[in-house]
């Protein structure tokens, strides 16, 4: 059997050669992503020392979304100018088109839901916590081809929650569509625990605010 080394090939007995492939299979696909995971999980405590024990979400990663222009009034109608997002609900236009922000600097949090969920159970464990928009849409734009990110780009849900212009709660979700590949957003009502399945498990959720033990 031959083997590759950073010397070249080499030649070495059948089942010794086997046994050389098994350990390296082992670490490669065994203890390395073993590590990798524990790893990241201390990296995780060491960075958010006083998140809550979430129920139903678990905390991946967040980003710093550092502002251009401070105090710069932004009208949502206006992001969506260069055409980005293919399909955007009626709802979502009435609601938050005229809506404007002043422009801040902040930090987006990215959750994996774990189980099937309603809204309220997952702003319960959010402590109610809204999304800067200009951050999301900050995302879609990184991945408008649908390339890896933050955003699921796989048809699943990327949830976030949002007052509208009158400042009334709602759910807003945005996904990708790989074939033909383009992106949509949606706008609804907050569903209560009466609707338990309203947003499958392996969704994300996003927040501007951390929740705190």
């Amino acid at each position: 059997m031959m083997l590759s080394t950073p010397l070249g090939k080499l030649v070495v007995p059948y089942a010794l050669g086997k046994k050389l492939l098994r350990i390296k299979n082992l670490f490669l696909y065994g203890i390395v992503p073993f590590i990798r995971i524990h790893f990241n999980k201390w990296v995780r405590r060491i960075k958010y020392p006083v998140t809550h024990d979430m129920k139903i979400l678990t905390l991946l990663d967040s980003e710093d979304f550092p502002a251009t222009d401070t105090g710069h009034s932004v009208i949502i109608k206006d992001l969506f100018a260069d055409g980005i997002i293919e399909f955007i609900s009626d709802d979502f236009k009435e609601w938050f088109f005229e809506k404007s922000y002043l422009e801040i600097s902040t930090r987006l949090f990215c959750f994996n839901l774990k189980e099937w969920s309603a809204d309220m159970p997952i702003i319960d464990d959010l402590d109610n916590g809204e999304t800067y928009f200009p951050a999301i849409y900050e995302l879609i734009r990184r991945q408008r081809h649908g390339e890896p990110g933050m955003l699921l780009t796989n048809n699943r849900h990327n949830i976030f929650y949002m007052r509208d212009k009158d400042e009334i709660p709602r759910t807003i979700s945005v996904y990708y569509v790989p074939f033909p590949g383009n992106w949509t957003i949606m706008a609804n009502d907050i569903s209560d625990a009466d609707c338990p399945f309203r947003w499958r498990e392996y969704s994300r959720v996003f927040s501007s605010r951390l929740k705190k033990r």
